[in-house]
């Protein structure tokens, strides 16, 4: 039997926000798949964010043994929700670390497609 780790406080600080980017995620998901949107979150970000995962899903080549992708999002918030409450767990984790990672590639590379420029600064008042 392999001996409980606790989860430091960076860690869960992670943990919550993964989270919280895997339920914008489901909520893209159900407003795609016509399943309803019941979300605090702005529909567009939704959206969005769904469009990534699935991108991200079919870079690690899970998309095609997904029968549902909402269903597959509720799973992998379930995961964390286990890895948060029972501690570090080897499969599951390192399972979540390679789904996250490119899920970070995929919004990286959109930013580099755009060829992203940062923010001007204003010199002068907004209203002369």
């Amino acid at each position: 039997m392999k001996k409980k780790k606790s989860l430091e406080q960076s860690e869960r600080k992670i943990l919550s926000r993964a989270k919280d980017l895997i339920s914008k995620i489901i909520e893209g998901a159900r407003v795609i798949e016509d399943k309803g949107f019941e979300s605090a979150f702005p529909i567009e970000e939704c959206i969005s964010t769904y469009g990534f995962a699935l991108q991200t899903m079919k870079k690690l080549k899970l998309y095609e043994e997904a029968q549902d992708s909402t269903l597959f999002f509720e799973d992998l918030y379930n995961k964390l929700d286990k890895v948060g409450s029972t501690g570090k767990s080897g499969n599951e984790l390192s399972f979540l670390k390679d789904f996250f990672r490119a899920l970070q590639d995929s919004f990286s590379g959109e930013i580099y497609r755009r060829d992203y420029q940062p923010p001007k600064s204003f010199d002068t008042p907004f209203l002369m």
